[in-house]
């Protein structure tokens, strides 16, 4: 069983304001490979929402065990304008204005064949696992409570929708003129 975990102290966020940010997860096959997005946002709306892009074939179903609001089910690329199936985060400090204010936060993905979960913990807060703010050589998922976005493989073969991936920090400004 394949198996992938990113745990990021999001603090460097504080930095960049009014600009598209992703922190992505995706494969040199794209859409083919799959693509998580843990933190996608443009300018200062929040909340963040966790998002997967697949080729087709990849839904996701209702009634998650999740602590976020999905927002649409089919993660295709070529269905609804690439929006992917997203999962709103329930804290309205996961992304923007609060997430700045309240001095960022602690994000977590974990891959594995059976699913892909995704945890917000804002700085500060309670019940943040020691494992994510000590840098534990050994982490327990287990014992991290409902994930703020769930994607089961109920309805999508996680193993053969997402291949190699990579860890991608994209910051990228954007100007209008009027």
């Amino acid at each position: 069983m394949a198996r992938c975990l990113d745990v990021s102290d999001s603090s460097l966020y504080l930095l960049v304001q009014e600009v598209l940010i992703d922190n992505i997860s995706f494969g040199d096959d794209w859409p083919n490979n799959g693509e998580v997005d843990i933190l996608e946002g443009v300018n200062d709306i929040a909340p963040n929402a966790a998002t997967l892009h697949t080729s087709a074939g990849c839904t996701m179903p209702d009634g998650r065990a999740q602590t976020g609001t999905p927002t649409q089910a089919d993660c295709d690329v070529a269905v609804n304008g690439n929006a992917g199936c997203g999962v709103k985060m329930a804290e309205p400090n996961s992304y923007g204005t609060g997430f700045n204010s309240n001095g960022g936060g602690y994000y977590a993905m974990e891959r594995t064949d059976s699913a892909i979960s995704v945890w917000f913990w804002p700085r500060g807060s309670e019940g943040i696992p020691e494992g994510v703010t000590s840098g534990a050589q050994s982490i327990d998922t287990a014992n991290w409570g409902t994930p703020s976005a769930f994607f089961p493989s109920t309805s999508c073969d996680i193993a053969s929708k997402f291949g190699p991936n990579r860890i991608t920090i994209n910051c990228k400004f954007v100007l209008f003129h009027t």
